[in-house]
């Protein structure tokens, strides 16, 4: 960027070692169908909340001490946005339901075929259902509201309940390549270790 050149996210690059996760093959695949700014590389992921650099040099951050924050303009058509929380429930593999009602609905028709909701691989149609659920995420209307914690959630150990005490109802964005004509702004600074 620096030399005015576009930067793209190599997901052969050694940081990754070698593993390539499903979930970011498959969400680049559904960026490519779903927006005419997206080709089916790898995303950058960006915070749509200013961060909070004081809170981030107390932190160990990827990447070492040095560190940089880039703030960016980009036309609409360059990125997508959704809840974070969406993607958390994707990534984890879980049914994105949109209310506590369409997710008990899920459950109970599971259970019904005598499956549950942590089996490990869905037979069809069910495993369909499931994916179909995840291409809510790439819906341009509002998006709906993090309703994760409208009533207690169990402290038990399962992997959909730790989902769902943690997590996030923040924005995140997305973009294929990032451009020198994108910065707006450039901040430098240093992590502790």
């Amino acid at each position: 960027m620096e030399r005015g050149e576009s930067v793209r996210v190599d997901p052969d690059h050694p940081r990754y070692g070698g593993e390539r996760p499903w979930q970011y093959d498959w969400l680049s695949a559904g960026l490519q169908r779903h927006h005419s700014g997206f080709d089916g590389g790898w995303p950058w992921w960006l915070s749509c909340i200013e961060p909070d650099l004081d809170q981030h040099r107390s932190v160990v951050l990827p990447g070492g001490r040095d560190q940089v924050s880039i703030q960016l303009e980009l036309a609409e058509t360059r990125y997508a946005t959704f809840p974070l929380w969406m993607w958390e429930t994707i990534h984890t593999g879980h049914y994105l339901a949109f209310t506590q009602e369409d997710l008990d609905e899920w459950h109970g028709a599971l259970g019904s075929a005598g499956l549950g909701p942590d089996t490990a691989q869905l037979p069809e149609p069910w495993r369909g259902r499931l994916e179909s659920s995840w291409e809510r995420i790439f819906d341009r209307g509002p998006h709906p509201r993090f309703w994760y914690r409208d009533r207690e959630v169990s402290e038990d150990d399962s992997a959909r309940n730790t989902l769902m005490r943690e997590a996030s109802e923040d924005p995140v964005g997305l973009t294929q390549e990032l451009r020198a004509s994108d910065v707006l702004e450039v901040v430098l600074f240093t992590a502790v270790e």
